[in-house]
């Protein structure tokens, strides 16, 4: 099992399920009201886990629970942008 952390932000836990990820999975598996947020969320062995991050712009650290590991490359940046030109809800 493997522990990932989201650093400076919090997000949705809206799916999870064994074996690979399709996106048929979306409307089977996918939780979309009534959850939790979190900062870190537990990831079983040939598994897969979806999260709803929050519209809160900025550069945020997905990595590894585990210190010892970072260091083998167990991290990942996730960008959140929005674009204030556009508008997010059309009318």
């Amino acid at each position: 099992m493997q522990s990932w952390h989201l650093d400076s932000n919090d997000f949705w836990v809206v799916g999870f399920g064994a074996k690979l990820w399709r996106p048929a999975l979306r409307r089977r598996y996918y939780i979309l009201f009534d959850t939790i947020t979190r900062h870190t969320v537990q990831v079983y062995p040939n598994s897969w886990i979806a999260i709803l991050v929050p519209l809160n712009k900025g550069m945020w650290n997905l990595r590894f629970a585990i210190w010892p590991r970072q260091y083998l490359g167990q991290q990942l940046y996730i960008k959140v942008w929005i674009d204030e030109k556009k508008s997010l809800y059309r009318v």
